[in-house]
């Protein structure tokens, strides 16, 4: 058995709790598993936003079949903007359904970029906008007027709603 000091936490562990450096020279990582994590865990909330647009920019990339330099040169997708824009549509209201993000039970997973029209050019922030989560997947690949027609029925639906709790609550004050 063969035990192994870990350079960050400085404790000495079985070289199994430390990942493969080069697994043909049998060489291991500097730091065990879990400075490992705890490295990764730091980097990825030093700024949230930023890595929320990078993931964003590489899904896209990949669901888009467009390369990264093309969204990034030819359609403005710029993630330090797209990380300071995902991070003020945070605080205000999804723009389709107008449910806070912060109220949303996910945090960061509740708000993605959306491609309002999937017939037009990708480019950021005339053809995209942040929404929440589940109204993206409610507007799949809707057409813009599909779409607009859906929300308009939505408003509609809310406002019923709305008025339907009042007569209940006026009703059961009257018994």
């Amino acid at each position: 058995m063969i035990f192994k000091m870990c350079k960050d936490c400085g404790e000495t562990y079985n070289e199994e709790f430390f990942n493969w450096r080069n697994s043909k020279t049998g060489k291991r990582q500097p730091r065990c598993t879990l400075c490992e994590q705890t490295k990764r865990d730091n980097k990825k909330r030093g700024d949230r936003w930023l890595f929320k647009a990078v993931w964003t920019l590489t899904y896209h990339t990949k669901a888009l079949n467009i390369r990264r330099g093309d969204l990034t040169k030819k359609f403005g997708w710029n993630v330090h903007k797209m990380a300071r824009d995902a991070e003020r549509a945070f605080k205000a209201p999804c723009p389709y359904c107008g449910k806070l993000f912060k109220e949303m039970r996910n945090g960061l997973a509740d708000i993605t970029l959306v491609i309002d029209n999937i017939n037009k050019a990708p480019v950021y922030g005339e053809n995209t906008r942040w929404a929440c989560n589940a109204c993206n997947g409610r507007k799949g690949k809707l057409s813009t007027s599909k779409w607009h027609r859906y929300l308009r029925h939505l408003k509609a639906w809310k406002a019923q709603q709305k008025k339907i709790r009042e007569r209940f609550k006026v009703l059961q004050g009257a018994t």
